[in-house]
């Protein structure tokens, strides 16, 4: 399971560095981009007539979505990292009451606690049994919302396609993203190289997968001459 994660992160950023190259290919970059991989600039970038779009790229429809760092500081949880985008929806959406609701029970999690160096693998355990995975659905007006705010209006996810969100805003054609989120909390390992390598995280997931789009930056991207 470990191993899987850390080449999931891997491969959604190889996925957006194939991207990259083949749209450079193209002339369909603008000047000065580069794939960040991480972080909370735009994914990608493309050119349609002349004039530059942001859009997110996803590896495939199980990948994450707004992903938020979760912290607990004296029994209460709290937004962690730089994600004040994803923080600000998930304040709207009460998100922090549902991780109360589901994980105040546990009281403060080992990891917070416990020194790396006397970190034990019973408390590891304690956390996984006590911080288990938990869901709830959120409208996808709010995946829109949250990455209109960043002047990202399309999403290009593998094996999918390319879709715009709140609108299409460069009139491509392109369908509306229509998948079902749902919100998950759960236990992200980070490294296997420590016991105590893991955080937790919140972030919106695909319960039921979009439409493919006709539209597809895969294969040919001829629609965007």
């Amino acid at each position: 399971m470990l191993i899987h994660e850390v080449l999931e992160e891997n491969r959604g950023f190889d996925y957006e560095v194939a991207l990259y190259n083949k749209l450079n290919k193209q002339g369909l970059v603008p000047s000065g981009f580069k794939p960040a991989g991480g972080g909370h600039s735009a994914d990608g970038m493309f050119l349609y007539k002349q004039k530059p779009y942001n859009f997110e790229i996803k590896l495939d429809q199980a990948a994450d979505y707004g992903q938020v760092e979760l912290r607990n500081r004296d029994g209460n949880w709290v937004f962690g990292g730089t994600n004040e985008e994803a923080k600000e929806l998930y304040t709207e959406l009460g998100i922090l009451d549902f991780v109360k609701s589901k994980w105040g029970k546990g009281g403060q999690p080992r990891k917070e606690t416990v020194p790396t160096a006397e970190f034990t693998e019973d408390d590891m355990a304690y956390d996984y049994a006590n911080f288990k995975d938990a869901y709830t659905s959120v409208p996808i007006s709010a995946l829109f919302d949250h990455y209109a705010k960043k002047n990202t209006y399309y999403i290009q996810v593998g094996r999918a396609g390319l879709y715009h969100m709140k609108k299409d805003i460069a009139g491509l054609g392109t369908p509306a993203f229509d998948a079902v989120l749902k919100l998950r909390i759960r236990i992200k390992r980070r490294t296997s190289k420590r016991l105590n390598g893991y955080g937790f995280l919140t972030a919106l997931k695909i319960e039921k997968r979009a439409t493919p789009s006709p539209l597809n930056l895969d294969g040919d991207i001829s629609f965007l001459k």
